[in-house]
């Protein structure tokens, strides 16, 4: 290592050396006799195998036999020859050939290094040592890259060595069936399960080890107390290994190099020792001397015992003696450090050493850095059909053949049945958190009813009392509980909520949801609960599903299934010993997001399955990231044809594109937003200038929209209430302004629903926003054969620009986003920054604004008209003759010219509810009870024979006992959505923002970029 530790250092080198200490073993070597050619294997195939893995099996020997081992050399070959060592294993006939092999192996971590060899499943044995030798040729790696300064790659190292041991410990070792013990004792300590888990953790601990040393050998000064955190973090991972070496692998372990345990026992006292050292400094700097002193006193202290024991056992083992020359300095560092500042104490701030370290200025847990190992990648591999011809003479060549078709389709069910193995165990390593499952998927949920619910309104169980009729008035006796259904993941996490039913002991819901979930979970808690006259709830009994019932797998294929749950379940208020609370009745389905790639739920189809709008093909789309990227603002980028070079891009410009297509339009304007500002100009500089003089219509966006409006063209306008007006949206500004005018502006608030209470009434209007940005209007179409494809006679078609940026002041940026310079040209005018205390209009700077936009053309521009139109319905309500009939305008038929190569793919993505639209009835007729005998009839075969009839009512059952049936099936191209809309407390919403975001995220296989 380099003997510095770079700039603003005031510790020396010999700290981060002992801090990154560590032990070194040898790779196990193999013996050097070449085995596979004797074997008594006749296929060609074979043969050629056999060869392949002699070969790499002696550069693996040469690799390791040179007087200076490249170590990253060594774990190559190793890996190269695992490859071919998992072909041989996974061959259909292995007895012949075992019988006529052998390997011996030196082990690399055994103090004695005797050769070993075994006599049982000896090709077991060959990969779990050749497993372990490029662990430990990684792990050498990785101590060269720490000797050498580099501890970043260190880490790194150690970190791939520690999911080679996990490899060999899950994967490798479970499938050898070494169940001797005195074979236990024979074979080299590395090919045992104990010491490979533990192998794994040491490694994980050597490269929390090389993070600290990286923080410390950092360019910049590190924080001492975040590096007071990653020692103790270190120091309580050593000690984890140290004990799970032996519980693990005791009797290993003492025929292991003993040094090891000997530096593990160091670096365990050590670390902490940093760890107050840090900590010490860090409360130095702030200002808590007399504590720091106390604390590097105790570090000190604690470094002179350690070192007293270091020189008797280094002593002993000489192999580590050079540590304590290293510890020597550190101890002359800290003592003299600490005379220091005990002499500060005295003559500078004049304060005492605590006596007592407070409990509060110490730490209780450390920080763990690196948790996990990086993931083994195994490559694909053909096995290859190993199996030997009965007698020495050829088989016809016919018979051949079918053979080997024969042997390639065992070997394929072979292979697809150990990807599902490994799927199983992978599941079962990244499934599971502590106590809890890993629920991934659509979980379809359908609450039927509910009986024999308890009151807790009105008089409270008095109700069949003979004289309560006669003297309590009816409004009182009619107050029943009104009951809704919440459905949690475990009792926190909220998934679906059913409507209210007003005083109603039996209500009947038959409400259904689809939720996605990507939950680590106990179960599903389902509660019943009555909601009070001021908001609140009281619970009436609630149940719980275990996960177990929903995550389940197939025992052939090990895939995870499709399973489906119709329960009657005795509700309880969760005490023990209570009485029943009623019973519900309800349906829950989890579909893993694997199978969700079967018929309409495609995860490889861009299109969002069960929402209201659907996809379209055939739109044209030009995107935009700025307001207005002007002429000679990017560089020149040619494409097309031959040579790459027939058509230049040019930078898109949306507000210039938004200004001409409004001075273009002839029948209808539609615009949504959050803030409109009339004030604003759609152009800037000459282009504005010449507007302005020689331009029919004017640029700024009030005045152009009246003149529109004035030459017969449907303007229509919704923009948010700003009901507070701190937001700058200019909503009341922007009334005034189209007040007497043929503008139809609207402003529209985001009310509250009818049964919430006044404070949450208030807080809806207050503070939640509508933030739709859209534009729409009529276009000349797009080109002559686009033209055809609609009806009207101006031959024009729909036009749409959708996304994130207003229409109003701060939002005219380009690529350049100047902050001073446009003051005054541009600008001027148009000055807004929310986020830097001082800026003004005179000095600056402005807020540079960034956001996507788009513009659209094609069927989906339908969808985006729809949404307006429906917003209008609820919003401007006395306008609603306002609204054109697109039908009779002939804006009705789909664009079907647009060559292929750049049509899109698009779909109408939104999140609102009925409060603030009028959605479809065709939609809303949609809302019914999901088929939940048509999931069993649609099942596998057996499912005929179920005995359980769902046209029966489950109510009947003894519901003193939870009353269920389930099932399972590996395939969901059945399934289908029953509704589109969520009916979330008796309100109709549609979430399909966020159920696209969800799907988007599934599909991605290489990369996610989110704006937001």
């Amino acid at each position: 290592m380099n003997d510095t530790t770079g700039p603003n250092r005031d510790y020396p080198i010999e700290l981060v050396r002992l801090a990154s200490a560590v032990t070194q073993f040898q790779c196990p070597i193999p013996g050097s006799r070449q085995l596979y050619k004797t074997s008594s294997a006749a296929h060609p195939e074979t043969v050629a195998c056999m060869k392949q893995a002699d070969t790499v099996r002696m550069s693996l020997i040469e690799s390791l036999s040179k007087s200076t081992i490249s170590y990253q050399i060594t774990a190559l070959a190793a890996k190269e020859y695992i490859t071919c060592l998992r072909q041989i294993v996974l061959a259909t006939q292995l007895i012949q050939l075992d019988e006529h092999l052998q390997f011996e192996w030196k082990s690399g971590i055994e103090s004695t290094k005797e050769a070993a060899n075994v006599s049982s499943e000896v090709l077991m044995f060959e990969l779990a040592m050749t497993v372990a030798c490029q662990s430990l040729a990684t792990e050498c790696a990785g101590c060269d890259c720490s000797m050498a300064g580099d501890f970043a790659s260190a880490g790194k190292q150690f970190k791939i060595a520690a999911g080679i041991w996990l490899y060999l410990y899950e994967e490798v070792l479970p499938n050898w069936n070494l169940e001797n013990e005195a074979l236990l004792n024979d074979i080299p300590p590395e090919a045992t399960t104990g010491v490979a888990v533990a192998m794994k953790d040491l490694n994980i601990a050597y490269a929390q080890q090389m993070a600290v040393s990286a923080a410390l050998t950092n360019s910049s000064k590190p924080s001492y107390s975040l590096v007071a955190k990653l020692t103790l973090g270190t120091a309580e991972k050593i000690a984890e290994v140290v004990k799970l070496f032996k519980q693990k692998a005791a009797s290993q372990l003492l025929r292991m190099d003993k040094s090891l345990l000997l530096l593990l026992n160091f670096q365990l006292e050590y670390q902490r020792i940093l760890s107050n050292y840090f900590l010490a400094r860090s409360l130095w700097d702030n200002h808590e001397y007399g504590v720091a002193t106390a604390m590097m006193l105790e570090a000190t202290i604690a470094l002179q015992k350690k070192s007293s024991w270091w020189d008797s056992e280094s002593s002993i083992d000489s192999s580590l003696s050079f540590l304590s020359k290293d510890m020597a300095a550190v101890r002359t560092h800290m003592t003299a450090l600490l005379q220091s500042w005990q002499l500060d104490l005295e003559t500078v701030y004049f304060v005492g050493v605590v006596q007592q370290i407070p409990s509060t200025k110490r730490l209780q847990t450390g920080m763990i850095m690196i948790n996990k190992p990086e993931p083994y990648i195994v490559e694909d591999i053909v096995v290859l059909p190993l199996s030997i011809p009965q007698s020495g003479r050829a088989l016809p060549q016919d018979h051949c053949e079918i053979q080997s078709r024969r042997s390639s389709l065992i070997q394929s069910k072979q292979n697809k049945t150990m990807k599902r193995r490994m799927r199983m165990r992978s599941f079962k390593v990244f499934g599971q958190e502590d106590d809890r499952t890993l629920i991934h998927g659509l979980l379809h949920i359908t609450i039927i009813g509910a009986t024999n619910l308890p009151n807790l309104d009105g008089l409270r169980g008095l109700e069949n009392l003979e004289t309560v009729d006669r003297f309590v008035p009816k409004f009182i006796t009619n107050n029943k509980s009104d009951p809704y259904v919440v459905i949690s993941a475990d009792d926190n996490k909220i998934l679906a909520k059913t409507s209210l039913k007003i005083d109603d002991l039996n209500p009947i819901w038959n409400e259904t949801f689809y939720t996605p979930v990507a939950h680590y979970i106990k179960g599903i808690t389902l509660s019943v609960e009555d909601k009070n006259i001021m908001g609140t709830s009281e619970l009436i009994g609630k149940t719980f599903v275990p996960v177990d019932d929903l995550v389940k797998f197939d025992e052939t294929t090990r895939m995870q299934m499709r399973v489906g749950l119709h329960k009657v379940a005795a509700l309880s208020n969760g005490k023990e010993g209570s009485k029943s609370r009623g019973e519900l009745e309800f349906f829950l389905e989890l579909i893993p997001k694997d199978l969700l790639s079967d018929g309409l739920c495609d995860a490889c189809d861009v299109a969002v399955p069960g929402v209201y709008f659907k996809s379209h093909v055939g739109n044209a789309v030009q995107l935009y990231v700025n307001a207005d990227d002007g002429v000679g603002m990017a560089p020149e980028v040619r494409y097309g044809g031959a040579n790459d070079d027939e058509k230049v891009w040019t930078p898109p410009r949306l507000w210039k594109d938004i200004y001409d297509a409004i001075c273009e339009a002839k029948v209808f304007i539609y615009i949504t937003g959050w803030a409109v500002d009339t004030t604003q100009s759609l152009l800037r500089g000459d282009e504005q200038k010449n507007a302005l003089k020689n331009g029919q219509y004017s640029p700024f966006i009030g005045e152009l929209l009246k003149q529109k409006a004035n030459e017969g063209v449907k303007v229509n306008m919704l923009c948010w209430s700003d009901a507070l007006g701190q937001m700058g949206t200019h909503d009341e500004q922007s009334k005034t302004f189209f007040q007497n005018s043929k503008v139809n502006f609207r402003i529209a608030p985001m009310l509250g629903g009818k049964e919430n209470i006044l404070r949450e009434k208030l807080t809806k209007n207050l503070l939640f926003t509508h933030h739709q940005k859209t534009i729409m209007l009529d276009a000349s179409a797009f080109s002559e054969l686009l033209a055809t494809c609609y009806e009207n006679v101006g031959k024009r078609e729909p036009l749409a620009f959708v996304g994130g940026v207003d229409l109003t002041n701060g939002r005219w940026d380009n690529r350049r986003h100047p902050l001073f310079s446009t003051l005054e040209t541009d600008h001027k005018g148009d000055f807004y920054n929310g986020c830097t205390a001082g800026a003004s209009t005179e000095v600056g700077p402005r807020q540079p604004w960034h956001d996507i936009h788009s513009s659209v053309r094609g069927p989906v521009v339908l969808d985006v008209i729809a949404n307006f139109q429906e917003r209008w319905y609820k919003q401007a309500s006395d306008a609603v003759s306002d609204l054109l009939d697109l039908q009779k305008l002939g804006f009705i038929n789909q664009p079907k010219a647009i060559p292929p190569e750049e049509a899109w793919c698009s779909q109408v993505l939104r999140s609102i509810d009925e409060r603030t639209a009028v959605f479809d009835k065709a939609h809303i007729s949609k809302f019914r009870r999901s088929s939940i005998i048509g999931f069993y009839k649609k099942g596998r075969e057996k499912m005929k024979e179920a005995k359980f009839m769902f046209e029966k009512s489950i109510r009947s059952l003894n519901t003193n006992i939870d009353q269920s049936n389930s099932v399972d099936m590996l395939r969901a191209d059945n399934f289908t959505f029953a509704n589109d809309l969520l009916l979330k407390k008796g309100r109709y919403v549609d979430i399909s923002m966020h159920k696209g975001w969800v799907h988007h995220i599934r599909r991605a296989q290489h990369t996610l970029y989110i704006e937001s």
